[in-house]
């Protein structure tokens, strides 16, 4: 699991950062059956599954506001023989970022920043590309994967089995900072001018949640709690393992 924000998510609505792992369960009506069974379907998504090796997931589709599908496959736990049900959560993995910009947009709502804004003003120390020293990196470059910063070797570490073991307060400082103990210039940014090109970007995400908790001065995950996850009535939703029932949670 990733210290970079990611969500897990129950089978309800699937729908994460860096640095911060996040598991996310979405919850609607519960429907105890399938509201509109289709053979076709199920073949087609059980034949899908066996090609790609899919152990089990969830399948969901609204229309015009009302849920017309629902229908859980296979199994969440392998070892045990535990099948996927409704209350099953899932690890959001590289999806959870939609919550991080989410997250920046809320501020730019109330007037907090503006997209286009040099990150450096809400920083306790500068980040730039060194090779473009000049060049502001802006909000808009983190959301879309422009800032030209780079995921370096060093990113390897932050991972760890379960729960983050390092802030991401820490992994912030230390890969951007030039005084972090991760800090590379030739691995962290890219030859590209910040603005200039798409590199998708795991750290420019992570940095991106990290200044949602500096600008708020609240942690990301109170935050996304605070400001979306409970306004949008979704439950058994975290960016933490510890935050969740483990039991309900499947297993990679």
């Amino acid at each position: 699991m990733k210290y970079i924000p990611t969500l897990f998510s129950n089978k309800q609505n699937q729908l994460i950062l860096l640095s911060l792992s996040v598991l996310i369960s979405f919850s609607t009506n519960v429907y105890s059956q399938n509201p509109n069974p289709n053979l076709t379907v199920d073949s087609y998504i059980n034949n899908e599954m066996n090609t790609e090796k899919i152990p089990g997931m969830s399948t969901l589709i609204v229309k015009d506001g009302e849920i017309v599908w629902k229908q859980s496959y296979g199994l969440a736990d392998v070892a045990n023989n535990i099948s996927v049900n409704d209350d099953t959560i899932f690890l959001l993995a590289s999806i959870s970022k939609v919550f991080t910009g989410t997250a920046l947009m809320k501020l730019y709502e109330d007037g907090l920043i503006h997209i286009d804004d040099n990150i450096n003003t809400y920083l306790p120390y500068s980040i730039h590309n060194p090779v473009f020293p000049s060049t502001p990196i802006t909000f808009r470059m983190l959301m879309t994967h422009t800032s030209s910063i780079s995921d370096g070797s060093a990113m390897d570490s932050y991972y760890s089995i379960g729960d983050p073991t390092i802030s991401l307060t820490d992994v912030i400082e230390r890969y951007f900072s030039t005084s972090g103990s991760d800090y590379n210039a030739s691995e962290n940014f890219s030859n590209n001018t910040p603005g200039s090109s798409y590199n998708y970007s795991n750290m420019g995400t992570a940095l991106a949640g990290y200044l949602v908790e500096a600008i708020s001065e609240t942690p990301f995950n109170e935050y996304c709690n605070n400001n979306i996850f409970d306004k949008l009535c979704i439950k058994n939703t975290a960016w933490y393992i510890a935050d969740l029932d483990i039991n309900q949670i499947s297993k990679p």
